[in-house]
């Protein structure tokens, strides 16, 4: 529970989710939270339909539903002083090399910081972790960091996290968070062709037939799944969370 509580936290100020914070209903009883990855089916009313991998689920978005687009972005914009995430895999060596990174805006700021275990992409944790901080060093040193990236595919049998190839090496990055009130750094492997994406406020009329979404889901006692956020990838991306 506390690594969900750390992963999916909304900024009501920008109105954008972030991967490491939870929603911030206030709920006196917490119930079970399930993962949800798919693509949009339909929206109809308060029912929002998402095919998975074990078939249709239908969620019930309670307004105001917060919706954010996942958008694509790229390796110029990692500089200095920015507050991101990064999901990374565990290497043999102890390394973290990098799956994804995500910029957030400027307002979420300490917002879900620090190093988590994460479920990517369904895949379980595995030694895959969501570190949330504030990048230094963001230009160091080329290092080798294996033949490449992994390619990876989610439970819904999409591809992501990169290319598979001999294009070893990329950029050391070390991103600066508080845990236990001290200052921690963590590095991170930033390999060459690892995706880049930020967030943007969206709108209901994002979750289209197609989109491709996550979102955290609150199980009801009558079984239902309640919603109040949810992320949607822009242009056809796919969030890799």
């Amino acid at each position: 529970m506390r690594t969900l509580v750390a992963m999916f936290v909304v900024l009501a100020a920008v109105g954008v989710l972030i991967p490491g914070c939870m929603s911030a209903t206030s709920d006196p009883l917490p119930r079970p939270t399930v993962q949800v990855r798919g693509t949009v089916m339909t929206l109809s009313g308060p029912v929002l339909t998402v095919a998975t991998i074990t078939g249709p689920l239908p969620l019930r978005l309670v307004p105001p539903t917060r919706v954010s687009l996942v958008v694509g972005s790229d390796r110029g914009h990692l500089n200095d002083g920015l507050y991101m995430g990064v999901t990374s895999v565990r290497q043999a060596d102890g390394s973290l090399r990098a799956i994804e990174v995500h910029i957030f805006p400027p307002g979420a700021r300490r917002a879900g910081e620090g190093s988590y275990e994460w479920d990517l992409a369904g895949l379980g944790t595995g030694g895959r972790t969501v570190t949330n901080g504030t990048t230094s060093h963001g230009t160091g040193s080329v290092v080798q960091a294996g033949a490449g990236m992994q390619v990876m595919v989610d439970q819904n049998g999409e591809l992501f996290g990169g290319t598979r190839g001999k294009r070893g090496g990329g950029t050391s990055l070390t991103l600066q968070f508080r845990s236990a009130s001290m200052d921690r750094p963590q590095d991170l492997i930033i390999p060459w062709d690892v995706p880049v994406v930020k967030f943007e406020a969206g709108r209901r009329l994002d979750l289209k037939p197609g989109a491709h979404v996550f979102v955290i889901a609150t199980r009801e006692l009558n079984g239902d799944l309640r919603v109040d956020r949810v992320l949607v990838g822009k242009n056809g991306l796919v969030p890799s969370l």
